[in-house]
């Protein structure tokens, strides 16, 4: 049976381009990451790993908002989407498998809310053995607003 311990959250009370979670410890068999924003205007959000810029993350998505749908992929990226282009209140739930796993690349499943009845989900791959000890995760443009939310969680 596994169980959810609270790591550490992040209330903005002012805005902020980026939200980092630092000195995460390495017990843990998965994260959870769990964000509830209001952009300043429409941004995609992003997120990285140990601060690695290289072209080491990939994605695919599925998008619907209850009458069309798309999908999408991208390749060789210097940080891994996580949702889509949408300006209005949004959540993120965030699944990072197996991030404590020095021997394997590791994988984050994502969904992701917005206005309209929009829904978005995502696989994402960080091709890195590296064990996760930071993770930021901000916007291609603008910043997230005062009141926005982000809560990491360790799975056990």
């Amino acid at each position: 049976m596994s169980s959810i311990e609270y790591i550490n959250s992040v209330v903005l009370t002012t805005s902020a381009a980026a939200v980092t979670f630092s000195g995460i410890p390495d017990y843990y068999e998965d994260l959870m990451l769990e964000v509830s924003y209001t952009p300043s205007g429409t941004a995609l959000p992003q997120i990285q790993f140990n601060q690695d810029t290289g072209s080491n993350y990939s994605d695919t998505d599925l998008t619907g908002n209850g009458s069309s749908a798309s999908s999408g992929r991208d390749s060789n990226q210097t940080k891994s989407y996580v949702g889509n282009s949408y300006n209005g209140i949004t959540s993120i739930n965030i699944n990072i498998m197996s991030y404590s796993n020095n021997s394997i690349y590791k994988t984050m499943l994502s969904s992701y809310s917005a206005p309209g009845g929009v829904v978005d989900s995502r696989v994402n791959l960080w091709r890195s053995t590296s064990i996760i000890n930071e993770i930021k995760f901000y916007l291609s443009a603008n910043s997230f607003n005062s009141g926005s939310t982000f809560t990491l969680w360790g799975v056990r």
